[in-house]
């Protein structure tokens, strides 16, 4: 074999091997970016807190506040005692909470969201309140 038939196949060799090699990184890196998962808008997130009101999980509602991490032991069982009396007083006026839903929001800023939700307690009374919401991290927490 001549020297020009083999560089040549030697060139074709490695964009060959090129070719394939940046064909997989790409394909890896579509992989990754399809498994990563999106954050939930601050509605679908003010949903999912005010859900947990609707479950009883009042110490998580009470932590899913902007600020709460750093409060002390004892004022936050304070806030989620105050809380279960707040739902124990709808319990006792309108039959309790049945359904939360985002009606609609309002950006106040790059990262302040004011969703607007709709009570319904059981017994078919209406009522609608604004959260706050705020971006903090990688998800949005409820402004008090």
């Amino acid at each position: 074999m001549s020297l020009f038939v083999r560089s040549r196949l030697m060139k074709q060799y490695r964009a060959r091997r090129a070719f394939y090699t940046l064909l997989a990184v790409i394909v890896v890196m579509a992989a990754f970016c399809a498994c990563k998962k999106k954050p939930l808008t601050a509605p679908q997130q003010a949903e999912v807190y005010y859900s947990m009101l609707l479950h009883g999980q009042y110490e998580d509602f009470v932590r899913a506040s902007y600020g709460c991490d750093s409060l002390p032991p004892d004022y936050l069982s304070q806030r989620v005692d105050l809380l279960a009396q707040h739902v124990e007083t709808e319990q006792k006026a309108h039959g309790g909470y049945y359904r939360f839903s985002a009606t609609g929001d309002k950006l106040l800023s790059d990262s302040t969201h004011l969703v607007y939700l709709e009570v319904v307690f059981r017994d078919s009374t209406r009522a609608q309140i604004a959260c706050p919401m705020i971006w903090k991290g990688e998800r949005w927490l409820m402004r008090n």
